[in-house]
């Protein structure tokens, strides 16, 4: 639970919140067997998350993120360019004028981040 926002509740009770969803998504893959589904499994998460840190300007503690992850794909330069494709139509239909890209296409390939304007 290292990294998690934990709280103890008056009752006793403890509460963790998320800080971020990939971890839940693959584990919802392993435990639901999608690996016997036809693969690639394409799944997307949208909701609050939180930050243990401290509050910094323009970094606060509860914050909104939507995910894409595709499991069990092996064609990653193609499976990159429908995420990618999917980011730019949500963000066009929200009106978005600049968002975060980060991708993980695969264990072949580095991690990027950016910035899309």
């Amino acid at each position: 639970m290292e990294g998690l926002l934990s709280e103890m509740l008056p009752e006793a009770e403890m509460i963790s919140l998320r800080p971020e969803a990939t971890a839940s998504v693959c584990r919802a893959y392993i435990e639901h067997r999608m690996q016997q589904l036809p693969q690639p499994v394409k799944l997307y998460y949208m909701g609050p998350m939180f930050r243990r840190e401290r509050p910094q300007k323009g970094r606060y503690r509860q914050f909104y993120q939507i995910g894409a992850e595709v499991l069990g794909g092996s064609d990653a330069p193609a499976i990159d360019a429908e995420v990618i494709e999917m980011v730019m139509t949500f963000s066009t239909g929200w009106n978005c004028r600049a968002f975060s890209l980060i991708s993980i296409p695969s264990a072949t390939a580095p991690i990027t981040a950016g910035a899309v304007m």
